[in-house]
């Protein structure tokens, strides 16, 4: 299971802790701004920070860059009565705290102690990787401590903040989806949330004025379905309120950022089992990479939803279809023939060509079996697999994909690393076919098809054929 940081982090946060001797619950602050759980502006601590960068430059002068690097990182600096001292020495004091004579800014004593006490983590993480940002923010405010300045520092340190996240902790790419779906299905919440509903979710966004892909609408539920698998509060997500612009007033309040769990599991993702396929020798083409990434970045909808997962691979490549003609503004068909959906596949057809895939991956498995015997493993004695034992034998001679004609051993050694990961994603195509079958014999797929026709239709129509919405971003949710 994924942690909400990984151990350097942690390790980094508790030398700081140690060092200011800080209380649980400001050590807990520090942990959730670190992370990005400040609610309902994550950005807010970077704030006072870059504020409480320009009460050093004030207090102690903007003459020596050494001296104010310290006082960043000396813990006797960021007690209540060493900042009062400092505030009183340079006629800042008032209000029970520090007012910034350039921007009229006030902080109380405990805000800029904690602020010290982030800058210093923030120079820590990731081998001081952010340590050169911390420092060029300290010299800017320096040489301008204005108040534009300062929120312009923090803004910056916000960046450089936000990209060590999407880097370094595993839940930062998944909260954004949360809200966005949780948004979009209003009072009805997510447990209620059946194809029909995540269809009409759908539709409701385009008649709002956005363009949101549908596939990338399904991730967006599926990365739902998971944070409930894992018992994430999702709708005090959505409440915790907006993220944008700077709030004023009080501190708000936080919610959990409990969105670890989510973002991987014990076992490898079906993803990053796929990312794990080597491409030497080639065991997929680029179109039978790319079809299996469209299907399992929706897991665990092929299980659970497979109608929606049917219409997210059949109508999404029209959707890119009229995207990228929109932007081309020539080439193949005109985007009012494009919206009608007449080259979307059939749902028929696309389970033909995941059955087709499916078969290529038992393949490759056979395959695998061959080679490890090969090199020494014990021959099976069940009838079946001495079958699949001489299928793979032959498969073998016959590939004549890039890559398999290197030595046997290299492509042995290959094959080993992935067994697992192509049985996985074997077994993932297997759910899939069984559960979309199984619609099949409650009502033809192949009538469900047109009846989604009409439908996608009517909303990509509405979404890129009129011209209230020309002037709307185009793109993924």
């Amino acid at each position: 299971m994924l942690h909400l940081t990984d151990e350097g982090t942690r390790n980094e946060l508790a030398t700081v802790v140690a060092g200011r001797g800080l209380s649980p619950s400001e050590a807990n602050w520090l942990a959730r701004a670190l992370v990005g759980a400040i609610r309902p502006n994550r950005d807010l601590p970077l704030l006072d920070l870059a504020y409480t960068l320009a009460f050093l430059v004030e207090a102690a002068g903007a003459g020596d860059e050494r001296a104010l690097i310290r006082a960043v990182f000396d813990p006797r600096v960021a007690t209540a009565g060493a900042l009062a001292d400092a505030a009183a020495k340079a006629g800042l004091q008032g209000g029970g705290g520090a007012t910034l004579a350039r921007s009229g800014r006030t902080l109380t004593w405990r805000a800029l102690s904690r602020s010290l006490a982030l800058a210093e983590t923030i120079a820590l993480v990731d081998g001081s990787a952010l340590l050169g940002d911390l420092v060029l923010g300290l010299r800017r405010i320096a040489a301008d401590p204005t108040a534009a300045q300062v929120e312009d520092v923090a803004r910056a340190l916000a960046r450089a903040l936000h990209a060590w996240r999407m880097r370094c902790l595993p839940f930062a790419r998944i909260e954004r989806r949360l809200r966005r779906v949780m948004s979009a299905l209003g009072d009805g919440g997510f447990r209620a949330l059946d194809d029909a509903a995540i269809l009409a979710a759908f539709q409701a966004e385009v008649a709002s004025g956005s363009r949101p892909s549908f596939h990338g609408f399904a991730q967006l539920v599926a990365t739902a379905e998971r944070a409930l698998r894992h018992g994430l509060d999702l709708q005090r997500l959505v409440d915790s309120g907006p993220l944008g612009g700077w709030p004023g007033g009080r501190e708000h309040e936080t919610v959990e950022a409990a969105l670890a769990d989510i973002a991987g599991e014990d076992d490898l993702t079906l993803e990053e089992r796929l990312a794990r396929v080597p491409e030497s020798p080639k065991c997929l083409t680029k179109a039978e990479r790319r079809r299996l990434h469209d299907l399992v970045s929706l897991d665990p909808l092929p299980r659970s939803r497979p109608l929606t997962t049917l219409r997210a691979l059949c109508f999404d490549p029209v959707q890119a279809g009229i995207v990228n003609r929109q932007r081309r503004g020539s080439g193949g068909p005109t985007v009012a023939q494009r919206v009608r959906c007449l080259d979307a596949a059939p749902y028929p057809q696309a389970l033909g060509a995941t059955r087709a895939l499916r078969e290529h991956l038992r393949v490759l498995l056979r395959m695998a079996l061959a080679l490890r015997v090969a090199s020494g493993g014990a021959p099976p004695s069940d009838p079946r697999a001495a079958a699949a034992l001489a299928e793979g034998r032959r498969a073998l001679k016959a590939m004549r994909r890039e890559g398999f004609d290197a030595p046997p051993e290299a492509i042995r050694r290959a094959f080993a690393a992935v067994d697992e990961d192509l049985a996985a994603l074997a077994a993932s195509l297997d759910a899939f076919l069984d559960a979309a079958e199984a619609l099949d014999g409650t009502d033809p797929l192949d009538r469900r098809f047109l009846s989604d026709c009409a439908i996608f239709s009517a909303a990509f129509a509405a979404a890129y054929l009129d011209t209230a919405y020309q002037g709307a971003s185009d793109g993924v949710v």
